[in-house]
């Protein structure tokens, strides 16, 4: 994920970065910890924007839809996990349609999504709406 957005950064010399995920399997959340790998890489500190709060999928997509409504931004790239896609496209979308922005996903790594069904999916996000 982070190497796609260091490769898209450089594409996209203005754009505004925002790196969301707080401590879940660990003591460090990953908002931070990707803001200083980006940074350590020649990415420019204020163009990155960090939640470093967010436990799961939805609280990930709450922050980045409340930062893009505030900011007037219309148009973003997700860049995720290919495993994660699935429920972190169809969150995000969720919310950002409500709001007018056009969201385009690009999925990375090894790994497949693991939600092959709708059922599949929904299950997911019910444990993850529980949880939050």
């Amino acid at each position: 994920r982070l190497n796609a957005t260091l490769k898209l950064a450089g594409r996209l010399p203005r754009s505004q970065i925002i790196t969301s995920g707080g401590a879940v399997s660990s003591e460090h959340p990953e908002g931070p910890f990707m803001r200083d790998w980006l940074v350590h890489r020649g990415i420019a500190t204020e163009r990155i924007f960090v939640d470093g709060s967010a436990r799961d999928t939805l609280g990930n997509c709450l922050y980045v839809a409340s930062w893009l409504r505030e900011n007037r931004v219309s148009n973003i790239v997700l860049i995720t996990s290919t495993w994660h896609s699935p429920r972190a496209e169809l969150n995000l979308r969720g919310l950002l349609e409500r709001q007018g922005v056009v969201a385009s996903v690009v999925a990375v790594g090894a790994g497949r999504a693991d939600y092959a069904t709708e059922d599949a999916l929904e299950a997911r996000l019910d444990l993850e709406r529980k949880a939050s």
